[in-house]
């Protein structure tokens, strides 16, 4: 059938049982097929260059769906398909084989690596993601990624494969999610550019790992042991972990090496400082850290963080927390509360005092992100809801601090052993010394 395509041709085409097919009147080759399904497509139909002479369909569009056009993503319309048709039938004029050239380019795609294919996928990440989540993206494609699946094709890639690393790493369980779930986000990231069919992502069909958080607090004499150890370390010193001592390159050279190498020696005060502030709020190292004083009202005890895990975060500080910051000294010129050795830098280095101080107060199986979940522990042990935990420590959900939920199972079996202490102690005959509960408000 042979008329003129406009939007109300193409629109009064009825479905059939097979394609039905409208063949403009002007453009030779430009047409639209009405599928079963009513899904109607523009077309251009040529004789492609050279000696072979080969017939070519090059579909130009889905009707009312959208396309790129001069730099601007529009819907699909019988005037804009009739436009494209034209410029399409001048380019082949001029020896362009539109149809060839996409099929070359979607089978060039098909070619593309994910070692070459992840350089794109992390510089993506380093402009839409945060500077440590696209650090870590990095790291995870450069140490276990890249060196099971480097060489394989994108669209390659199959379930069999992603279940045999994820269980090649069953001994990390956490990281083997993880990995997982990256690599899942890059196959989407290639599917929506045309690298693989979308909707065959195979990590959706692994299963992982049951998850275990680690749940390590420090207890009042924990506590106690590590704040003597922070006392020494700001003042006599302590000695360097094993694994930050300074060995000498050579082994021949060794018996040269000073005897004053392993001296204590009396630790930054920025970096003791910056333990103790992690101690008394709970915050993340970084947050820390990187804690500007313009962000810092020690008038009415809190703080504004701008740039968090979870966004911008209001925070409270306790009163030995503002004390703390009252008597650090400024650093003139720097920004900071606690600034680093290169002017206009914050403090980047407190593991090695970390680590010399958990040796020192004999802490063992501690890392320095249990120091939160301590702050955690003893707020929630101390009466405060999980709601107001959570806002303490920076959480945007609740599901996030709903882990303390047993600590919180904790206060209300104490409530509960008091309470029914008083009324026993009074049906007995004996004394009964109330004791007031304080009332928590979620």
């Amino acid at each position: 059938m042979r008329k003129k395509i406009t939007k109300r041709s193409v629109e009064a085409i009825t479905p059939g049982p097979k394609d039905q097919k409208l063949w403009d009147t002007e453009i030779p080759g430009f047409g639209v097929k009405v599928t079963p399904a009513d899904r109607r497509v523009y077309v251009l139909q040529y004789w492609a260059p050279g000696r072979a002479r080969a017939r070519r369909t090059f579909t130009l569009g889905v009707h009312g769906a959208p396309v790129v056009h001069k730099h601007r993503t529009v819907d699909l319309t019988a005037e804009l398909a009739r436009e494209l048709a034209r410029e399409a039938r001048a380019d082949i004029q001029r020896g362009a084989d539109p149809a060839g050239d996409r099929g070359q380019a979607r089978a060039a795609l098909k070619t593309q690596t994910v070692a070459a294919l992840s350089l794109n996928f992390l510089e993506a990440a380093r402009e839409k993601r945060k500077a440590t989540t696209a650090t870590e993206y990095a790291r995870l494609f450069d140490k276990h990624l890249v060196p099971a699946f480097g060489a394989v094709v994108v669209d390659a890639i199959t379930v069999r494969d992603v279940s045999a690393l994820h269980h090649k790493m069953r001994k990390t369980p956490m990281m083997a999610n993880r990995c997982v779930a990256l690599l899942g986000a890059f196959l989407n990231w290639c599917a929506l550019r045309g690298f693989r069919p979308r909707g065959t992502n195979p990590c959706r069909d692994v299963e992982m790992y049951e998850e275990h958080a680690r749940e390590r607090f420090l207890s009042v004499e924990e506590l106690a042991r590590l704040g003597d150890a922070l006392r020494t370390a700001e003042t006599a010193g302590l000695p360097p972990a094993p694994q930050h001592r300074r060995k000498p390159p050579k082994a021949e050279t060794a018996k040269h090496r000073p005897k004053m190498a392993d001296t204590p020696l009396p630790a930054n005060p920025y970096a003791v400082a910056a333990l103790r502030l992690l101690l008394l709020t709970g915050w993340r190292k970084d947050e820390v850290l990187t804690l500007r004083w313009d962000a810092v009202d020690l008038t009415r005890g809190g703080a504004t963080l701008a740039n968090t895990k979870t966004g911008k975060s209001e925070r409270a500080l306790g009163l030995p927390a503002v004390a703390l910051l009252k008597a650090l000294p400024r650093v003139e010129g720097s920004p900071f509360v606690f600034p680093g050795a290169k002017p206009g830098k914050s403090l980047r280095e407190i593991r090695r005092v970390w680590t010399a101080a958990r040796l020192a107060a004999k802490l063992t199986g501690v890392r320095l992100h249990d120091i939160r979940h301590t702050a955690a522990s003893h707020a929630i042990s101390g009466g405060v809801s999980l709601y107001v935990t959570g806002k303490l420590l920076g959480h945007k959900r609740a599901a996030t601090t709903q882990r303390y939920a047993h600590l919180s199972d904790d206060v209300v079996k104490r409530a509960a052993d008091e309470t029914s202490s008083t009324i026993n102690a009074a049906l007995e005959g004996h004394t009964v010394h109330v004791v007031p509960l304080r009332l928590v408000t979620r």
